[in-house]
């Protein structure tokens, strides 16, 4: 399915920018939109295995799916503007703190390096986490 929607984007682009300079619009990809795309698909990159470590954790996927959603959208915003006037460091280290990190150097977050190594550590957190829920929950899982 990736590849899938990978060759529809790249066809996309192919077809649609000779397009549009037959009919007069400047396509420019300067700096700022080519470290756009790499951060944006960075972003992508690091985001799949984190929501499989995620979902490790949880059996329902349903359920995983809403507390991501929750925390995301409900409980990280109400606790950055909380923690934001006191300790205005810690939110900076928030999961969409620091995707925004990866997909481009916005002020208030991290660089992108700093940014891919938290998120790298969520991975790592969750993943052991779930791998040893997984281990657990399994009947047929041979443990050590």
């Amino acid at each position: 399915a990736y590849y899938l929607a990978g060759s529809f984007t790249v066809l996309t682009f192919l077809l649609f920018v000779p397009l549009l300079e037959i009919k007069g619009v400047d396509v420019v990809f300067e700096d700022e939109a080519r470290s756009f795309v790499i951060g944006s698909i960075l972003a992508t990159t690091l985001w799949g295995p984190l929501g499989v470590a995620v979902g490790s954790l949880m059996r329902n996927q349903v359920a995983a799916i809403i507390v991501v959603f929750a925390t995301l959208l409900i409980v990280e915003p109400i606790l950055s503007g909380a923690l934001d006037s006191r300790w205005p460091e810690i939110p900076k280290y928030f999961p969409v703190q620091v995707i925004t990190g990866v997909i481009g150097d916005a002020p208030e977050a991290l660089s992108r390096g700093a940014s891919v190594a938290v998120v790298l550590a969520y991975v790592l957190v969750l993943s052991a986490l779930g791998g040893r829920f997984i281990l657990q929950r399994d009947v047929n899982s041979i443990q050590a």
